[in-house]
């Protein structure tokens, strides 16, 4: 269930998450109480920043904001079921043996000859064999419980397959495409379009004459895609303005357009292909298909799951904090802390 990678900070040495020094001597604020354990605020805080600058690493404008957005909504939830999953990890394995072997992962991904290397190594960030051990079976034995009882147990028939490909024909119909070349001469007022009028004319002549669209691109297009031989693709519905999409998805391919005189000046368009819109066959999608209903199986058993993990365990929210939790959660408030 975590989101943060291992962040490697000396050498050989990877670990997860920065321990926060002096912690021990600071009164924490409680922000959940689940089984026998805690959500502080500052573990909020310091979560938010790592998973908010995985963000910014991978994400940018409206793709980052809503990441962002999503992050603040479900953090609290997020660290409230990795504690509610670390118990149920508990009760169900042997964590001192999943303890070990990842460990003994790590020393080998990172090439560490000896548990006493490790310890040195480890020394140097103020933490311990064991608190490391502890660190990943927090970060980790989450996510290997959903492994093994829900992801390792879903399944899908080649039944289900092809009942969903029979009954959702239109979902396999692939959205058409097209490439072109275009040459563009610009004149944006109406002298300007008169006196480059001829001009236009005189190119679409050139092309249809020397049947070589793409070097009288180079020569006299106007269009950022001069230097390509005016060649754009592919593209999709709404991809295009209006006038020149109907006529990119109806004019025949290797047919030049009649010339289109539009807001900026004149624009000639030969269509290069156009992709099939006929409906993929079951074996050419079969895969892929298995794949993604598969992965909505194990969305909706997960939830499942989860929702009989909190049943099953005792948490509540301090009153203050009840606002960050996703809508329709519903969790009791915690008396006294």
């Amino acid at each position: 269930m975590k989101r943060i990678a291992v962040t490697c900070l000396i050498g050989l040495v990877c670990f997860l998450g920065s321990p926060t020094v002096g912690r021990s001597e600071v009164v924490e604020e409680i922000v959940a109480v689940i089984n026998d354990d805690i959500v502080t605020r500052s573990d909020m805080e310091e979560e938010e920043q790592l998973m908010i600058a995985e963000a910014y690493s991978r994400f940018t404008g409206a793709d980052l904001d809503r990441k962002v957005e999503e992050i603040k909504n479900n953090l609290l939830m997020q660290l409230i079921d990795d504690k509610i999953l670390l118990a149920q990890a508990s009760a169900r394995y042997d964590m001192e043996k999943m303890a070990d072997a990842y460990f003994n992962a790590f020393l080998d991904q990172q090439n560490i000859d000896s548990e006493e290397e490790a310890a040195r190594l480890l020394a140097q960030e103020d933490m311990t064999v064991e608190s490391f051990k502890r660190r990943m079976l927090e970060m980790f034995a989450p996510d290997e419980l959903i492994r093994i009882e829900v992801r390792s147990r879903v399944s899908v028939s080649e039944g289900e397959i092809e009942e969903f490909y029979n009954e959702n024909p239109t979902a396999f119909i692939p959205a058409p495409e097209v490439t072109l070349r275009e040459i563009v001469l610009l004149a944006e007022t109406d002298s300007a379009k008169e006196a480059r009028r001829a001009e236009a004319q005189q190119v679409r002549q050139r092309v249809l004459d020397s049947g070589d669209f793409e070097a009288v691109a180079r020569e006299v297009s106007d269009a950022g895609t001069k230097d390509a031989g005016g060649l754009l693709g592919p593209l999709g519905e709404g991809d295009l303005s209006p006038q020149l999409e109907e006529l990119a998805f109806s004019l025949p391919i290797g047919e030049v357009s009649e010339l289109m005189e539009t807001p900026y000046g004149f624009h000639l368009v030969k269509i290069e292909s156009r992709s099939s819109t006929e409906p993929q066959s079951l074996e050419e999608i079969r895969d892929g298909l298995r794949q993604h209903l598969e992965q909505l199986r194990f969305i909706t058993e997960l939830n499942e799951f989860m929702v009989d993990a909190r049943a099953q365990a005792e948490w509540c929210i301090k009153e203050g904090y009840r606002d960050k939790l996703p809508e329709g959660v519903v969790a009791s408030t915690c008396e006294s802390m």
